[in-house]
C-alpha cells in the first residue's frame, strides 16, 4: 500500500481510497466481462483437459483429411500425365 493510502486510511478518508479503487486497504481490480457471444457455452460442462483433447482430435482429423486430399490430387495428376 502506498504512503498516501496509509495516511488516508489513518485519517478516515475512505472516500479518497474508494475513488482510487481501494476497499479496506486492498486494491480491487475490475475487468470488463466478456461478451456473451465470445463465451463457448457448450464447453462449460467439460474440464480443461477434455476440451484440449477434443480440439486436438478435431485438428488432427482435419489435417489428415487435408493431407489425404492433397495426396489424391497429386496421384490423379500423376496418372493423367503418364
Amino acid at each position: 500500500m502506498k504512503f498516501y493510502h496509509k495516511v488516508a486510511k489513518f485519517l478516515g478518508w475512505t472516500s479518497f481510497l474508494a475513488d482510487k479503487g481501494y476497499s479496506n486497504g486492498v486494491l480491487i481490480e475490475v475487468t470488463r466481462a466478456p461478451e456473451p457471444f465470445d463465451i463457448l457455452w457448450e464447453n462449460l460442462g467439460y474440464e480443461w483437459w477434455e476440451v484440449i483433447k477434443k480440439r486436438l482430435a478435431t485438428n488432427t482429423s482435419s489435417l489428415l483429411i487435408i493431407v489425404c486430399s492433397f495426396g489424391a490430387i497429386l496421384g490423379i495428376n500423376y496418372v493423367q500425365v503418364t
